[in-house]
Protein backbone atom coordinates (compact mmCIF):
# COMPACT_ATOMS: atom_id res chain seq x y z
CA UNK A 1 0.00 0.00 0.00
CA UNK A 2 1.42 3.39 -1.02
CA UNK A 3 0.75 6.82 0.26
CA UNK A 4 -1.04 9.53 -2.57
CA UNK A 5 -0.52 12.42 -0.68
CA UNK A 6 1.00 14.33 -3.14
CA UNK A 7 -2.09 13.49 -4.85
CA UNK A 8 -4.25 14.50 -3.02
CA UNK A 9 -2.25 17.66 -2.20
CA UNK A 10 -2.56 18.79 -5.66
CA UNK A 11 -6.26 18.54 -5.80
CA UNK A 12 -6.41 20.33 -2.66
CA UNK A 13 -4.07 22.78 -3.59
CA UNK A 14 -6.33 23.53 -7.21
CA UNK A 15 -9.58 23.10 -6.16
CA UNK A 16 -12.27 21.39 -8.55
CA UNK A 17 -10.17 22.56 -11.52
CA UNK A 18 -7.27 20.33 -10.57
CA UNK A 19 -8.79 17.55 -11.90
CA UNK A 20 -7.64 19.04 -15.99
CA UNK A 21 -3.92 19.33 -16.56
CA UNK A 22 -1.22 18.62 -18.79
CA UNK A 23 0.48 15.02 -18.06
CA UNK A 24 4.17 17.00 -17.03
CA UNK A 25 2.17 18.59 -14.20
CA UNK A 26 0.23 15.21 -13.09
CA UNK A 27 4.04 13.99 -12.85
CA UNK A 28 5.22 16.89 -11.24
CA UNK A 29 2.32 17.58 -8.24
CA UNK A 30 1.58 13.80 -7.85
CA UNK A 31 5.68 12.30 -7.33
CA UNK A 32 5.25 8.72 -6.93
CA UNK A 33 1.63 8.43 -6.47
CA UNK A 34 1.41 9.78 -10.61
CA UNK A 35 1.87 5.73 -11.37
CA UNK A 36 -1.49 4.83 -9.65
CA UNK A 37 -3.27 7.89 -11.02
CA UNK A 38 -1.82 7.61 -15.03
CA UNK A 39 -4.46 4.91 -15.84
CA UNK A 40 -7.17 7.04 -14.57
CA UNK A 41 -6.54 10.31 -16.50
CA UNK A 42 -8.35 10.96 -19.80
CA UNK A 43 -7.39 13.26 -22.60
CA UNK A 44 -9.85 15.98 -21.76
CA UNK A 45 -10.14 17.35 -25.78
CA UNK A 46 -8.57 20.26 -25.07
CA UNK A 47 -4.77 21.88 -25.45
CA UNK A 48 -3.19 23.90 -22.61
CA UNK A 49 -2.48 27.46 -22.63
CA UNK A 50 -0.12 27.62 -19.69
CA UNK A 51 2.81 25.48 -18.96
CA UNK A 52 3.98 24.39 -14.88
CA UNK A 53 6.76 25.86 -13.60
CA UNK A 54 9.41 23.52 -12.67
CA UNK A 55 8.07 23.78 -8.70
CA UNK A 56 4.72 24.68 -7.71
CA UNK A 57 6.16 28.51 -6.76
CA UNK A 58 7.02 29.41 -9.83
CA UNK A 59 5.23 31.46 -11.87
CA UNK A 60 3.20 29.29 -14.80
CA UNK A 61 4.81 29.56 -18.86
CA UNK A 62 2.52 31.20 -21.22
CA UNK A 63 2.20 28.78 -24.52
CA UNK A 64 2.98 30.86 -27.45
CA UNK A 65 3.46 30.20 -31.22
CA UNK A 66 7.05 30.85 -32.33
CA UNK A 67 7.99 30.04 -35.83
CA UNK A 68 5.35 27.44 -36.00
CA UNK A 69 6.03 25.55 -33.03
CA UNK A 70 4.51 25.80 -29.52
CA UNK A 71 6.50 26.76 -26.91
CA UNK A 72 5.88 27.84 -23.11
CA UNK A 73 7.45 31.02 -22.36
CA UNK A 74 8.13 32.33 -18.71
CA UNK A 75 8.18 36.07 -18.54
CA UNK A 76 9.45 36.57 -15.38
CA UNK A 77 12.47 34.26 -16.97
CA UNK A 78 11.93 32.10 -13.74
CA UNK A 79 11.72 28.71 -15.73
CA UNK A 80 13.99 28.15 -19.26
CA UNK A 81 11.41 27.97 -22.34
CA UNK A 82 10.16 24.48 -23.35
CA UNK A 83 9.27 23.80 -26.92
CA UNK A 84 5.99 21.46 -26.87
CA UNK A 85 4.80 19.20 -28.98
CA UNK A 86 0.58 18.71 -29.71
CA UNK A 87 1.06 15.72 -27.76
CA UNK A 88 2.68 17.32 -24.67
CA UNK A 89 -0.42 20.72 -25.46
CA UNK A 90 -2.94 18.06 -24.48
CA UNK A 91 -4.93 18.47 -21.73
CA UNK A 92 -5.80 14.86 -19.26
CA UNK A 93 -8.44 14.97 -16.81
CA UNK A 94 -9.64 13.17 -13.74
CA UNK A 95 -13.11 12.71 -14.59
CA UNK A 96 -15.60 13.36 -11.39
CA UNK A 97 -17.38 10.35 -12.46
CA UNK A 98 -14.07 8.15 -13.11
CA UNK A 99 -13.07 9.44 -9.36
CA UNK A 100 -16.53 8.83 -7.91
CA UNK A 101 -16.11 5.04 -8.70
CA UNK A 102 -12.67 4.70 -8.04
CA UNK A 103 -12.96 6.43 -4.15
CA UNK A 104 -16.37 4.50 -4.09
CA UNK A 105 -15.12 1.21 -4.92
CA UNK A 106 -12.19 2.19 -2.40
CA UNK A 107 -14.41 2.78 0.24
CA UNK A 108 -16.77 0.05 0.23
CA UNK A 109 -19.44 2.47 -0.75
CA UNK A 110 -22.72 2.44 -3.08
CA UNK A 111 -21.62 4.35 -5.72
CA UNK A 112 -23.63 7.53 -6.35
CA UNK A 113 -25.67 8.29 -9.44
CA UNK A 114 -26.43 11.81 -9.13
CA UNK A 115 -25.32 14.08 -11.48
CA UNK A 116 -21.57 14.78 -10.74
CA UNK A 117 -21.80 18.49 -11.14
CA UNK A 118 -25.01 18.68 -9.40
CA UNK A 119 -22.75 21.11 -6.46
CA UNK A 120 -19.94 22.75 -7.73
CA UNK A 121 -17.43 22.00 -5.50
CA UNK A 122 -19.26 18.77 -3.87
CA UNK A 123 -19.15 15.54 -5.20
CA UNK A 124 -21.65 12.52 -3.86
CA UNK A 125 -19.47 9.87 -3.45
CA UNK A 126 -22.59 7.26 -2.47
CA UNK A 127 -23.68 5.98 0.56
CA UNK A 128 -22.49 3.63 3.45
CA UNK A 129 -24.71 1.16 4.20
CA UNK A 130 -24.00 -0.80 7.08
CA UNK A 131 -27.23 -3.39 7.26
CA UNK A 132 -30.05 -3.20 4.84
CA UNK A 133 -32.40 -0.16 4.42
CA UNK A 134 -29.81 2.03 6.09
CA UNK A 135 -27.93 4.44 4.26
CA UNK A 136 -25.32 7.34 4.97
CA UNK A 137 -24.21 10.02 2.35
CA UNK A 138 -20.65 10.47 1.65
CA UNK A 139 -19.61 13.84 0.19
CA UNK A 140 -16.17 14.31 -1.31
CA UNK A 141 -15.41 18.31 -0.94
CA UNK A 142 -12.65 20.13 -3.07
CA UNK A 143 -12.21 24.30 -3.08
CA UNK A 144 -9.03 26.36 -3.00
CA UNK A 145 -10.49 28.63 -0.83
CA UNK A 146 -10.68 27.33 3.07
CA UNK A 147 -14.01 29.43 3.92
CA UNK A 148 -15.32 27.79 0.95
CA UNK A 149 -14.74 24.43 1.78
CA UNK A 150 -16.58 24.96 5.70
CA UNK A 151 -19.12 26.73 3.62
CA UNK A 152 -19.47 23.34 1.33
CA UNK A 153 -18.86 21.12 4.16
CA UNK A 154 -21.68 22.49 6.30
CA UNK A 155 -23.83 23.19 3.09
CA UNK A 156 -23.61 18.99 2.65
CA UNK A 157 -24.27 18.31 6.19
CA UNK A 158 -27.13 20.77 6.29
CA UNK A 159 -28.51 18.67 2.94
CA UNK A 160 -29.24 15.35 4.42
CA UNK A 161 -31.46 14.61 7.58
CA UNK A 162 -28.75 11.67 8.71
CA UNK A 163 -25.46 12.03 9.67
CA UNK A 164 -23.16 12.27 6.93
CA UNK A 165 -19.52 12.01 6.35
CA UNK A 166 -17.64 14.42 4.25
CA UNK A 167 -14.19 13.68 3.00
CA UNK A 168 -11.59 16.57 1.99
CA UNK A 169 -8.48 15.96 0.03
CA UNK A 170 -6.33 16.54 3.28
CA UNK A 171 -7.36 18.02 6.51
CA UNK A 172 -5.21 21.39 5.69
CA UNK A 173 -8.82 23.00 5.74
CA UNK A 174 -10.12 21.86 8.80
CA UNK A 175 -10.19 24.28 11.72
CA UNK A 176 -11.14 23.75 15.34
CA UNK A 177 -14.89 25.51 14.78
CA UNK A 178 -15.53 23.24 12.00
CA UNK A 179 -14.94 19.93 13.69
CA UNK A 180 -16.99 21.02 16.39
CA UNK A 181 -19.51 22.35 14.73
CA UNK A 182 -19.48 18.58 12.60
CA UNK A 183 -19.19 16.98 15.63
CA UNK A 184 -22.54 18.78 16.72
CA UNK A 185 -24.64 17.32 13.78
CA UNK A 186 -23.70 14.01 14.84
CA UNK A 187 -21.52 13.89 11.51
CA UNK A 188 -17.17 13.36 10.59
CA UNK A 189 -14.83 15.05 8.81
CA UNK A 190 -12.37 12.43 6.34
CA UNK A 191 -8.82 13.47 5.03
CA UNK A 192 -8.95 11.33 1.59
CA UNK A 193 -5.03 11.24 2.26
CA UNK A 194 -5.05 9.32 5.50
CA UNK A 195 -7.79 6.97 4.18
CA UNK A 196 -7.36 5.98 0.34
CA UNK A 197 -4.08 5.12 -0.66
CA UNK A 198 -2.81 2.88 -3.60
CA UNK A 199 -2.77 -1.03 -3.44
CA UNK A 200 -1.99 -3.19 -6.69
CA UNK A 201 -4.93 -3.61 -7.79
CA UNK A 202 -5.97 0.56 -7.77
CA UNK A 203 -7.24 2.96 -4.84
CA UNK A 204 -7.64 0.91 -1.37
CA UNK A 205 -9.01 1.88 2.15
CA UNK A 206 -6.89 1.89 4.70
CA UNK A 207 -7.38 1.02 8.63
CA UNK A 208 -7.90 4.74 9.25
CA UNK A 209 -10.83 4.15 7.54
CA UNK A 210 -12.34 1.53 9.11
CA UNK A 211 -11.62 3.44 12.56
CA UNK A 212 -13.69 6.26 11.38
CA UNK A 213 -16.31 4.36 10.64
CA UNK A 214 -16.41 2.83 14.46
CA UNK A 215 -16.49 7.05 15.37
CA UNK A 216 -19.43 7.45 12.61
CA UNK A 217 -21.68 5.07 14.25
CA UNK A 218 -20.90 5.76 17.93
CA UNK A 219 -22.10 9.81 16.66
CA UNK A 220 -25.04 8.33 14.93
CA UNK A 221 -26.42 6.15 17.76
CA UNK A 222 -25.73 2.99 15.87
CA UNK A 223 -25.41 -0.40 16.95
CA UNK A 224 -22.86 -2.94 15.33
CA UNK A 225 -23.21 -6.68 16.53
CA UNK A 226 -20.17 -7.30 14.62
CA UNK A 227 -16.63 -4.88 13.46
CA UNK A 228 -17.23 -2.80 10.68
CA UNK A 229 -16.42 -4.28 7.42
CA UNK A 230 -16.55 -3.38 3.78
CA UNK A 231 -20.11 -4.49 2.88
CA UNK A 232 -19.89 -4.48 -0.71
CA UNK A 233 -19.13 -7.73 -2.47
CA UNK A 234 -15.97 -8.18 -4.47
CA UNK A 235 -16.38 -8.54 -8.31
CA UNK A 236 -15.21 -12.17 -8.63
CA UNK A 237 -11.43 -13.09 -9.71
CA UNK A 238 -12.33 -14.86 -12.60
CA UNK A 239 -15.29 -12.42 -14.33
CA UNK A 240 -12.42 -9.54 -13.94
CA UNK A 241 -9.47 -11.44 -15.90
CA UNK A 242 -12.26 -12.83 -18.50
CA UNK A 243 -12.74 -9.10 -18.71
CA UNK A 244 -8.74 -7.78 -19.50
CA UNK A 245 -8.64 -10.81 -21.88
CA UNK A 246 -11.52 -9.39 -23.99
CA UNK A 247 -10.11 -5.18 -23.24
CA UNK A 248 -6.34 -6.55 -24.36
CA UNK A 249 -7.80 -8.55 -27.70
CA UNK A 250 -9.57 -5.71 -28.72
CA UNK A 251 -6.29 -3.55 -28.30
CA UNK A 252 -3.96 -5.87 -29.84
CA UNK A 253 -6.35 -5.81 -33.19
CA UNK A 254 -6.43 -2.08 -32.40
CA UNK A 255 -2.73 -1.62 -32.45
CA UNK A 256 -2.27 -4.00 -35.41
CA UNK A 257 -4.85 -1.53 -37.25
CA UNK A 258 -3.51 1.34 -36.56
CA UNK A 259 -0.04 -0.05 -37.03
CA UNK A 260 -0.71 -0.51 -40.67
CA UNK A 261 -2.39 2.59 -41.60
CA UNK A 262 0.66 4.57 -39.83
CA UNK A 263 3.04 1.92 -42.29
CA UNK A 264 0.71 2.77 -45.41
CA UNK A 265 1.57 6.73 -44.65
CA UNK A 266 5.26 6.12 -43.69
CA UNK A 267 5.73 4.38 -47.21
CA UNK A 268 3.66 6.76 -48.96
CA UNK A 269 5.96 9.85 -47.81
CA UNK A 270 3.55 11.40 -45.39
CA UNK A 271 4.68 10.54 -42.50
CA UNK A 272 3.37 9.76 -39.22
CA UNK A 273 -0.57 10.46 -39.45
CA UNK A 274 -2.76 11.63 -36.73
CA UNK A 275 -4.81 8.81 -35.35
CA UNK A 276 -8.05 8.99 -33.78
CA UNK A 277 -8.30 8.56 -30.25
CA UNK A 278 -10.12 5.57 -28.61
CA UNK A 279 -12.07 6.43 -25.63
CA UNK A 280 -12.86 4.13 -22.84
CA UNK A 281 -16.70 4.42 -23.89
CA UNK A 282 -15.50 3.24 -27.45
CA UNK A 283 -13.00 0.34 -26.14
CA UNK A 284 -15.88 -0.87 -23.09
CA UNK A 285 -18.34 -0.86 -26.36
CA UNK A 286 -15.83 -3.18 -27.99
CA UNK A 287 -15.18 -5.08 -25.55
CA UNK A 288 -19.10 -5.67 -24.70
CA UNK A 289 -18.35 -4.35 -20.92
CA UNK A 290 -19.27 -0.78 -19.25
CA UNK A 291 -16.74 2.11 -19.56
CA UNK A 292 -16.16 2.11 -15.51
CA UNK A 293 -14.77 -2.06 -16.10
CA UNK A 294 -12.26 -0.36 -18.57
CA UNK A 295 -11.18 1.99 -15.53
CA UNK A 296 -10.93 -1.29 -12.67
CA UNK A 297 -8.80 -3.08 -15.44
CA UNK A 298 -6.24 -0.72 -16.17
CA UNK A 299 -6.13 -0.47 -11.83
CA UNK A 300 -5.45 -4.04 -11.69
CA UNK A 301 -1.97 -5.49 -11.63
CA UNK A 302 -3.03 -8.13 -14.04
CA UNK A 303 -4.13 -5.34 -16.44
CA UNK A 304 -0.89 -3.66 -16.97
CA UNK A 305 -0.40 -4.74 -20.09
CA UNK A 306 -3.73 -3.58 -21.29
CA UNK A 307 -3.31 -0.38 -20.05
CA UNK A 308 0.12 0.08 -21.59
CA UNK A 309 -1.48 -0.92 -25.15
CA UNK A 310 -4.10 1.61 -24.68
CA UNK A 311 -1.64 4.27 -24.08
CA UNK A 312 -0.02 3.19 -27.28
CA UNK A 313 -3.17 2.72 -29.56
CA UNK A 314 -3.55 6.76 -28.41
CA UNK A 315 0.38 8.00 -29.54
CA UNK A 316 1.22 7.22 -33.25
CA UNK A 317 4.49 8.09 -32.38
CA UNK A 318 5.09 5.60 -29.88
CA UNK A 319 3.43 3.08 -31.38
CA UNK A 320 5.12 2.94 -34.67
CA UNK A 321 8.40 3.60 -32.02
CA UNK A 322 7.44 -0.40 -30.66
CA UNK A 323 5.32 -1.74 -33.61
CA UNK A 324 7.35 -4.90 -32.40
CA UNK A 325 5.01 -4.85 -29.22
CA UNK A 326 2.39 -7.66 -28.74
CA UNK A 327 -0.04 -7.79 -31.70
CA UNK A 328 1.97 -4.87 -33.74
CA UNK A 329 3.10 -6.53 -36.32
Amino acid sequence: MESLRDFWRFLDARGPAGLRAVMQEWKLRCGPAFAHIEPLLEPAGVVARSWPGERPDLPRRRVVAIGGSAVAVCDEGMSPRVELSAQDRALHEFRPGVLRSAMATALGLRTSTVPVDRTPGTLRLGTWEPRPALAFAVELVTHTDRAAVAHLVRAAVSADTNPVIVLTPTAEAWTDELRAWVEQRRCVLASADEIIHAGSNGLVATESWSSLLETFAQRAGLRLAAPIQNKRPKKKRAERLATIEKIEKVLVETARSRVGMIRASVDAGRGIPTIPHLTRAALAEEAGCKPHDVTRVFQDAAGKQAATLYGLVNDAEALWRAKGARGSR
